[in-house]
């Protein structure tokens, strides 16, 4: 029995051969009887018996890897999940997406690092107006019901014009370089630089409708918090199909990107939409550009406002003016 609890395991290495045992109890016998007893191990001389070997298990390291394991199985599962843990946290540590830290928060919302998560949930939403909650997830609709849009003065003879905002121009490649040092940016400072800009933008457009009451938008190919605050709009994002979105913007003579009055007024006509409102931001002879368009559908005609994207990202100026009667 002492054999077969590791003594004949002349080579450790967790099994006992009927070999090794064989040699283990000739030497031990040998031994233990002073040699009066010579036990004798060998194969069965029979071509049918002869092949292999009887291998045991060495009982004593089996019982010592199981206690090892059932011991040390918690700590080890407890280490994986915080070397998970640890290595989703380097992978979205640098990001500019809130959703990124709202899924940590997610998987992990007791762990080592949540209270940076949420942090950064609140900086990036004050940049990018976003309203993902520090909890990680959004608002209810009952909580963020929209605000109704002003009621125009029935004093105020101005004539409301339906309009609709349709498929801007919107490239991240516009801001491919920092507004302060000139610097490439990289790709995850680049995305967060762009949502910065177009939440500029949507805010913009946003106010720029509250204060223009002849404006009445009815239909928006976008849908986003901006949008929703300005009642009920409806989402036209499903009357256009791949092709129809490319068409609607055109290379023009000046080698720029510029809207199709033709083919916007076509589509216009047909829901009984007055003007049209346009955003472009893209990169252009070398400089990044913000630009809105406002196309007036009945005269076929587009009144267009540019400027050069720059660290102060103010359009309200430029939104308003295309806005105006």
């Amino acid at each position: 029995m002492n054999g077969l609890h590791g003594e004949a395991d002349i080579n450790q290495d967790g099994y006992i051969t009927g070999t090794e045992l064989g040699e283990f109890l000739q030497d031990s016998v040998v031994n233990y009887t002073r040699g009066s007893q010579h036990p004798q191990y060998g194969k069965i001389r029979n071509p049918m018996l002869d092949k292999g070997d009887f291998v045991f298990v060495n009982a004593a390291r089996e019982e010592a890897s199981s206690d090892g394991q059932d011991q040390a199985a918690p700590a080890a599962d407890m280490q994986t999940g915080r070397n998970f843990e640890l290595l989703f946290w380097q992978s979205i540590k640098d990001a500019e997406d809130p959703q990124m830290f709202a899924a940590y928060l997610e998987k992990y919302p007791q762990g080592t690092f949540a209270a940076l998560a949420r942090l950064n949930i609140e900086r990036l939403e004050r940049q990018s107006g976003d309203n993902l909650r520090a909890d990680g997830h959004k608002p209810s609709a009952i909580a963020a019901a929209p605000a109704k849009p002003p009621r125009p003065d029935p004093r105020d003879k101005t004539p409301v014009r339906r309009l609709a905002i349709y498929p801007g121009l919107l490239d991240s490649d516009a801001v491919g370089f920092s507004q302060q040092d000139g610097r490439i940016l990289k790709s995850d400072e680049r995305r967060g630089q762009f949502r910065r800009i177009t939440a500029r933008m949507w805010e913009a457009t946003k106010r720029g409708l509250q204060k223009n009451p002849s404006l009445q938008l009815r239909y928006s190919f976008y849908s986003n918090d901006y949008i929703r605050s300005l009642g009920d709009v409806t989402l036209i994002d499903r009357d256009f199909e791949r092709a129809d979105r490319e068409n609607i913007w055109k290379i023009s003579a000046e080698h720029t990107w510029e809207p199709d009055v033709q083919m916007v007024g076509r589509h216009a006509r047909t829901r009984g939409i007055e003007l049209v409102l346009l955003h472009k931001i893209k990169r252009e002879k070398l400089q990044g550009v913000f630009a809105v368009y406002m196309v007036d559908v009945n005269l076929g005609t587009v009144r267009k406002y540019q400027r050069v994207l720059d660290s102060t990202l103010d359009m309200e100026p430029l939104i308003d003016t295309a806005m105006r009667p």
